[in-house]
């Protein structure tokens, strides 16, 4: 994980984690904890890089901790399909 990054788009923090796959995923820094399951609403980015699908949860029920995707908060970049940058405008500065 590398803290300390920005969003060229907003300004916000983010935090960099290495996925499974060795792509770098843009997230937002603070945690969620989580319930796993298949019914879940949220799809989260554990430390070591995992994608899991889950409910909020609090502290004593949780199953494990993630960050949400950037790309999915971010106000810049889901504005609108039609304001959407591309796919090489969306790289993010580190």
């Amino acid at each position: 994980m590398k803290t300390g990054a920005k969003c060229r788009f907003c300004g916000k923090p983010i935090l960099w984690i290495r996925m499974k796959s060795g792509a770098a995923a843009p997230c937002d820094p603070e945690p969620v904890r989580f319930r796993r399951g298949a019914g879940g609403d949220l799809m989260l980015v554990t430390r070591d890089g995992e994608v899991v699908r889950g409910k909020a949860s609090t502290p004593g029920n949780s199953t494990g901790e993630g960050f949400t995707s950037h790309f999915a908060t971010c106000m810049k970049t889901t504005a609108g399909a039609a304001k959407q940058p591309s796919a090489a405008q969306t790289r993010m500065e580190v």
